[in-house]
């Protein structure tokens, strides 16, 4: 079986996945602040899901988040982000690395 990661849920969770939140809303959600990494061993999960999460991060602590995320993914395992214009968000990260 898979094991599916949720963070930043809200009130959107799956009881069979593992669920962070800053603010649980339900028992079934862990608390957690992902500006402190995530909580879990190397290679884990399956699959990293997060929607609307990335554009709440302070802009410097996205690069350390990313390589969490890809630190609690098995090798072969799916990362799932969703934001409100992610080609926008990227493009303006990499015209910054440029600064």
């Amino acid at each position: 079986m898979k094991d599916f990661l949720n963070l930043g849920c809200g009130n959107r969770f799956h009881p069979s996945w593992t669920n962070l939140d800053l603010a649980p809303c339900s028992p079934e959600v862990q608390k957690f602040d992902l500006l402190e990494g995530i909580p879990f061993p190397t290679e884990r999960f399956d699959v990293v899901y997060q929607s609307h999460v990335i554009e709440h991060l302070p802009r410097p602590c996205v690069p350390r988040f990313l390589q969490e995320c890809f630190r609690v993914l098995r090798p072969g395992g799916i990362l799932r982000l969703a934001t409100p214009d992610l080609e926008r968000l990227a493009r303006e990260y990499l015209e910054r690395l440029g600064e």
